[in-house]
This record gives C-alpha cells, structure tokens and sequence, in this order.
C-alpha cells in the first residue's frame, strides 16, 4: 500500500515553529508520535517506514533543524515533544501511542513521570540522565566548559551526530548547559512503557558496562525492559555507524516485532 506524507506546523510560543510530518497508509489508524534523538528531525526512515503500516505515525524536527526555528535546549526538546502529544491527543480526543530514540526516550520518560500523557510508551536506546554514556564527556568537559563559557566541539560529533542540527551564535553552550543541569528519570512512569536498551554507546565502539543494572533502574521505574546487547545506540550495526541505516538492525534481532506486540497488548 501507498504511505501519504503530510506537513503541518506546531507553534509552542511565539516566534517558534515546530515542523511536524505524518506518515500512514489508512489515516484513521491509531496515532503515534515518534522521536528520534539528537541530530534527528521529521522525516522517513525505515523505522517511520515499518509504523506507518499499522499507524498514522507523527515525527517532528526538534528547535533549529529541519524547517523548525528556535534554539534548542533539553528543556524546550521535552516541552516541544509534549505539546506534539497532547495536540494529537486533542485531536483524537485519546491518548496517541509515542516512541522515542535516545534524547527523545529521555524526555519521553521525563513527560510520563508527570502525566500518562500517552497510551503506552516505547523507549529505544533511552538515557535515565544525559550523562549516562558519555560521563566523563558530559560531568567533566562540557561543565567545564560551561563554566568558561567556551565550548568545542569534536569535528565528528558535528558532522555525524548532530548533522541535522543548526546551532548558530551561543545555541551550543546553551544546549550544553541545559544538558548538565538535565535531571535524572527518578519518578515511576505513568503509562505502559517498554525499554530496549542497546548495548553500545554513542561513541566509537564503546561497550556500556553497566547494562543489567541500567535494566534494573528501568525495571524499578515501571518499565518492561529488553537488551540488545550487540546493537550500537542507532540500532544501525554493531560499532561505531552514527545514524546511517539507524533502526534497521531491529528487525534483524526480531526487536521490531517486539515493539509491535508491545504496542498492541
């Protein structure tokens, strides 16, 4: 069947707009509002793809890439991801369903320890606080960083992880600001919620150490929680792939099926 694309705009204070996009093949199917994590923005992928068969499937582009304006911070990533929720979830008069990718899996946590803002919750690669993966990178360089007021950036962070993202002028130090003082997810979900958490990290072949405790925090919180041990944080390959062919290893390791019977329980 055929996926139809369209356009709409979200505007969450003045002078911002949020690009938002919906993809489906029977738009009266159930919503849900997918986000993918930083550097991410609106568009198809092959996840968006796969969902779109059995969803009518809402992405945005977060403050400052794609045709959204604004500057981004942690804070206003959860707000923005919010208010796409709850305007689907006006439109429909119900609760959408909502998948998000690591940053987005974060603030996706973060709005459903205030509200069960959505039917049930998926979480892909999800950080329980911004310094998880990358702690050293996150408590020690950028707050110093923070602190002089002066932040560089490695070429390849920006150039893979951040490719879609437009920061212009101090937008990098203010979101580096807002990523140390992020708090951790500490409060019990208020919606079904399912955690895959991905054995690697989001830098180089990293290995994350602590993912049976890391399962046991989401456990603790409410969440039903599986690990793909092998899978990067895209879940694109097994090392260092940045985004590119993100998602399609879920497939490969039955993780898409998972998500679907998760979803429909």
């Amino acid at each position: 069947m055929k996926t139809y694309q369209e356009r709409e705009t979200l505007i969450p204070e003045a002078g911002v707009s949020i690009e938002m996009e919906r993809f489906y093949q029977i738009r009266e199917n159930h919503v849900l509002v997918l986000a993918k994590g930083f550097g991410g923005c609106s568009g198809r992928n092959y996840l968006v793809d796969e969902l779109a068969k059995d969803y009518n499937v809402v992405t945005f582009s977060p403050r400052n890439s794609g045709n959204s304006n604004g500057h981004l911070t942690v804070d206003n990533f959860i707000s923005d991801f919010k208010q796409v929720i709850d305007r689907v979830a006006q439109e429909r008069a119900t609760a959408p369903y909502a998948i998000g990718h690591s940053l987005a899996a974060y603030s996706l946590a973060r709005i459903l320890e205030e509200k069960p803002a959505v039917r049930k919750g998926v979480l892909l690669a999800p950080l329980i606080n911004m310094s998880e993966q990358n702690p050293s990178f996150v408590n020690h360089y950028l707050e110093r960083c923070v602190k002089k007021g002066e932040l560089k950036v490695p070429s390849v962070l920006v150039s893979v992880i951040a490719k879609n993202q437009r920061f212009e002028g101090d937008d990098l130090l203010a979101f580096a600001q807002s990523t140390c003082n992020a708090s951790e997810v500490t409060v019990s979900l208020q919606s079904p919620t399912y955690a895959i958490l991905a054995g690697r990290g989001n830098v180089s072949r990293m290995r994350i150490r602590n993912l049976d405790k890391l399962k046991q925090k989401w456990e603790s919180l409410g969440a039903k929680v599986d690990i793909c041990e092998k899978s990067n944080h895209w879940f694109s390959g097994y090392g260092f792939s940045g985004s590119e062919g993100e998602f399609q290893i879920m497939e490969r390791e039955g993780l898409l099926s998972k998500v679907k019977d998760f979803l429909i329980e």
